[in-house]
Order: structure tokens, then C-alpha cells, then sequence
């Protein structure tokens, strides 16, 4: 199997110290960390520790062997647990969502829009 450089935690940390300057950090794409990781993908994050400052959020189905971009929820990711071990490091970056909505038929992306804004506030625990 063909990889990318930086397909690796330990890729991503090498090239981050080559640059030795502290505006070069890590964005943790979940799934592709899936992919890398599929014994989970905590343990890779915490190799990253604090130099994880963004998030590519989306979900994947573990048999598709692929990074499908569902929403949260939609997949067989342990969002719970990934949150959780965000929140006792700190994290203090951003949450982006990294999904598709192009086949969507235009009068529904408002909707889906509203949907994965809802999802994102439960996972974070402000769904009040």
C-alpha cells in the first residue's frame, strides 16, 4: 500500500521539528486517523499532544477501509472517547467539519447544515 508523507503520527512530528518554529502544529484529520490508526486513535493523538491545534472532523464505516466524510454519528467512530481525551488536553482549536454535501439537493443543505450543527453541540455536550 502506497502512503503520503505524514500519513504518520511519527511522519507528522518529524517534519513539525524540522521546522523548529511554533506556528508549525498539527491538524488531526479523524478520518484519515482511522485509516492510520484502526486500534483507535487516541494513542496517536497523544503523540501529537499539545501540538494538535485544529481538528478535520467527519466520520467513516471501519469495513469501508476508506475516509468516507459522513457526519458525526453517522459512522463507527468512538466520538465519545476521542472528545473526551480533547478536552483533558486542552485542546483549545478549532472543530471544523470536513463533509460532503454535493449530492444534496439544494432546497435540503439548510437542513443538513442545521443537522450537523446540532450533532457537533451534542458531541460537545452544549446540546441544550
Amino acid at each position: 500500500v502506497r502512503t503520503r508523507f505524514t500519513s504518520t503520527v511519527e511522519e507528522q512530528l518529524e517534519i513539525i521539528e524540522k521546522f523548529n518554529d511554533p506556528a508549525v502544529v498539527a491538524c488531526w484529520d479523524f478520518g484519515h486517523g482511522k485509516i492510520s490508526n484502526p486500534d483507535g486513535q487516541i494513542n496517536a493523538m497523544k503523540k501529537l499532544g499539545s501540538l494538535v491545534k485544529c481538528l478535520h472532523v467527519h466520520d467513516s464505516v471501519s469495513f469501508f477501509e476508506r475516509d468516507c466524510h459522513l457526519p458525526i454519528y453517522f459512522g463507527d467512530e468512538k466520538w465519545e472517547e476521542n472528545v473526551k481525551y480533547l478536552k483533558e488536553s486542552g485542546y483549545d482549536g478549532k472543530f471544523t467539519y470536513e463533509v460532503g454535501y454535493a449530492v444534496l439537493p439544494d432546497n435540503l443543505i439548510d437542513d443538513y447544515a442545521s443537522l450537523l450543527y446540532k450533532l457537533g453541540k451534542t458531541l460537545i455536550g452544549e446540546d441544550n
